[in-house]
């Protein structure tokens, strides 16, 4: 489990990339995370709002704060996963 405290958003994410974030300071943090392949997750679809003008605006507003929030690590491979889409 990770502290309530460390498991904050960072409220400048506007829906997308604030799950990133949270993977990425807990890496930093070199704390590890698990993932259990047997979880079953629902996503509601439609809490996205895929369809409204700004999304992909803000998507890429996002995408662009955290590249520029985590300068200096874009070798880890968590990062690479991250931005760069690598299935794992």
């Amino acid at each position: 489990m990770i502290p309530k405290e460390e498991a904050w958003l960072d409220e400048n994410y506007v829906n997308s990339w604030d799950d990133s974030d949270i993977v990425m300071r807990t890496y930093l943090k070199g704390k590890h995370m698990l993932r259990n392949l047997k979880s079953v997750v629902e996503h509601r679809i439609g809490m996205t709002h895929y369809e409204k003008p700004d999304h992909m605006a803000n998507f890429m507003k996002n995408r662009d704060y955290f590249i520029q929030k985590y300068k200096g690590h874009e070798q880890t491979r968590i990062y690479e996963i991250l931005v760069g889409g690598r299935v794992i």
